[in-house]
């Protein structure tokens, strides 16, 4: 093949040139335009005999000269007729063709001139190895929309890189009517792409087409939401990251059925004979303002001997079956969302707000925790049943806590029996860890708000109290009924050695792992517990509404009712996704937070101290607002709290720098006095 002429492909294209040399299986090619180059053979398209050349520039002149004719005799050829009298499927190679149809068939330039206008209308025939095979009728069609589908690709990828340009510069393309169903799938596909982001399959071209590759994560998430919006798509990053989440907030139709064949009950008393009527009992539940999804009441019985208290959970099994579609949507959610915005419940609205909630007034079927005390409040029996009740009132923690200072009513005798089994569990080496939380008013966006440091106070703890105590006597129940469970297990953990003997140790005191979730018990050792697993809360968690199920299935039939594999797989789940929405709330809540550093950034804040990073970054709680930030400079050993400043922030990246504020800037303009 030294020195023959040849067809290769450069740039798509087919090309001409002269090979100057055969060296090693390398082809030494000098083409019509531009340098010299060695290829593999496998390159080379095409190629025929040409008189001797002296040098290379003589061969390339000859050539061009002769690359006009050919191209002008390869579209002179009449393939539909050679296409017409070839037979079906069989091969044939270029010198057959031109000995069976052209006029000079031993022509090498005019069997090119062939091979040239078979490969630039490949519709009549396709190419096999070194020959070619006429193509069927069912085959030209075939080809003919593959050809429609091509076109239309290339077409649709202009538009996008036309429109993705224009969007770039902060312009909204003008879209013509025939390109509407084109760019409304376009922005669905970029809506789509943010749900899915680092998973989705068009992840690479977007970030291509948007020239966005060297960009953070958050910031492509900002662009391209701040294309949506320009074009009249309102999505925040809030909703992006909730969409994220996979949470179900529309309802099927489905869903709907059943929510309407529930809502249509009078009363949600069930009628399974094992209830028991309990509705002589002054009963009330004790939650936050503003709670309408009540999953938890109490009643109490001051007796000669001791007391009974009674712990009443919602019934959620007896109306929601494991078959239903109502089930299945709380299966993929596992858990209400909790934001400052908005709370996306488990169940729909209409069911936790109202069907399932301990509403005043309301009869409710419940799953009751009787607990007998001595006078001394230690516990001497239990027992799970269902049970009737009617909620006498729907009270707050402001209230309970009012008359546990007054010494009114029950609440003083309930708030000693709950100080008592918090010591109890103390003694088993529970931690006490004092948690707080900056309360945000979010109402004015442009204006946000400090309310307070929520705390613990005698209520809240009260109401934590009896809901770990009906959590560990379920779990005590699965385990000594040999049950299979949603177990909440914890290891121990270990306080670091500068906490001093009776100082109640912070969060960052701690080193503890994670509690984690199993179908076998092993204890939880933050709680002080030799078995723990949650029942609480069946409108909020899936996994309680799984343990409801499994132990009124075990007082009913003295069976679990799932099997091994399920619940497994549901444990996983719920470990899963719980912690990627209280990852997603913590989030969310910090982002208010930097906005709100962002509106008072001239101001000082008071930080304590938390620890100090691998890299050499100390970790600062800005104790206001509850959030934790990175630092340079170093942790005053003299002083508990340091004031700072806003250096930089940037809400878009939810980015904050701070500096450390000097001694003059302490009583400045616009200080700060929140601690």
């Amino acid at each position: 093949m030294e020195h023959n002429f040849c067809v290769f492909y450069k740039n798509d294209r087919l090309s001409f040139g002269w090979i100057r040399e055969v060296k090693k299986n390398k082809f030494f090619i000098v083409p019509v335009t531009g340098k010299e180059f060695s290829c593999p053979q496998s390159r080379i398209e095409y190629s025929w005999k040409a008189k001797i050349f002296s040098e290379a520039k003589e061969a390339i002149n000859y050539l061009n000269e002769k690359i006009p004719s050919l191209e002008t005799k390869s579209k002179e050829i009449d393939l539909q007729t050679i296409h017409e009298l070839c037979e079906p499927d069989r091969p044939y190679t270029i010198k057959q063709l031109a000995t069976d149809f052209l006029d000079e068939p031993e022509d090498e330039w005019s069997q090119s001139a062939l091979f040239f206008a078979l490969k630039n209308n490949p519709l009549l025939f396709k190419e096999k190895k070194d020959s070619f095979v006429a193509r069927s009728s069912e085959e030209i069609e075939k080809f003919k929309n593959d050809e429609i589908r091509v076109r239309e690709k290339k077409r649709r990828e202009e538009n996008e890189q036309l429109w993705a340009e224009l969007l770039l510069k902060g312009k909204r393309p003008q879209i013509e009517s025939e390109e509407k169903d084109h760019w409304d799938h376009f922005i669905y596909r970029i809506n789509q792409y943010l749900i899915y982001f680092e998973d989705s399959q068009e992840k690479a071209y977007f970030e291509s087409l948007f020239k966005c590759n060297r960009k953070e994560s958050i910031e492509i998430e900002r662009l391209f939401i701040g294309f949506l919006n320009r074009l009249g798509f309102k999505l925040s990053w809030g909703q992006l990251l909730i969409q994220r989440s996979g949470l179900s907030i529309k309802t099927t139709p489905e869903e709907r059925e059943e929510i309407e064949t529930l809502s249509s009950l009078t009363t949600t008393i069930n009628s399974e004979p094992t209830s028991i009527d309990l509705r002589f009992l002054p009963t009330f539940t004790v939650d936050s303002e503003g709670t309408k999804d009540f999953d938890d009441a109490i009643s109490f019985e001051q007796k000669s001997n001791g007391s009974t208290l009674y712990v009443h959970i919602s019934n959620v099994d007896s109306f929601i079956s494991s078959s239903s579609a109502l089930f299945k949507r709380v299966e993929q959610n596992i858990s209400s969302l909790y934001t400052l915005k908005k709370i996306y419940h488990m169940f729909p609205m209409e069911l936790s707000e109202n069907l399932f909630s301990l509403i005043e007034q309301r009869d409710r079927s419940v799953m009751t925790f009787e607990i007998e005390f001595d006078q001394s409040h230690l516990i001497q029996s239990s027992k799970i049943y269902r049970s009737i009740i009617n909620v006498d009132k729907n009270l707050t923690y402001t209230s309970i806590d009012q008359a546990i200072e007054e010494n009114r009513d029950i609440w003083p005798q309930v708030w000693d029996i709950c100080e008592t089994l918090r010591a109890t569990r103390f003694e088993n080496g529970a931690l006490e860890v004092d948690r707080e939380e900056a309360i945000l008013d979010i109402s004015d966006p442009a204006y946000i708000q400090i309310e307070g440091i929520r705390k613990n106070t005698p209520a809240s703890l009260m109401i934590q109290e009896l809901a770990v105590t009906a959590n560990h006597i379920a779990a005590k129940f699965c385990r000594e009924n040999g049950t299979l469970a949603l177990f909440r297990n914890q290891p121990p953990y270990k306080i670091v050695e500068h906490v001093e003997n009776n100082v109640k140790p912070m969060l960052r005191d701690v080193i503890f792992k994670p509690a984690t979730i199993d179908l076998e018990s092993e204890g939880h050792a933050a709680l002080g517990l030799d078995c723990y697993l949650q029942v609480t809360s069946p409108i909020r968690r899936f996994s309680d509404l799984i343990c409801q199920k499994i132990i009124f299935q075990q007082i009913d039939k003295g069976e679990c009712g799932f099997e091994r594999d399920q619940i497994l797989e549901w444990a996983k789940r719920c470990e899963t996704i719980s912690k990627k929405l209280t990852q997603l709330e913590r989030t969310l809540s910090n982002h208010w937070k930097i906005k709100y550093l962002a509106q008072n950034r001239e101001k000082l804040f008071q930080t304590r101290f938390l620890r100090t990073l691998r890299k050499g970054k100390n970790l600062f709680n800005i104790i206001p607002l509850q959030l934790t930030v990175a630092a340079d400079f170093p942790a005053d050993p003299d002083n508990e709290t340091t004031s700072i400043k806003i250096l930089e922030i940037n809400t878009d990246l939810d980015q904050v720098i701070i500096q450390k504020a000097e001694m003059n800037e302490s009583s400045s303009p616009g200080t700060s006095n929140l601690t």
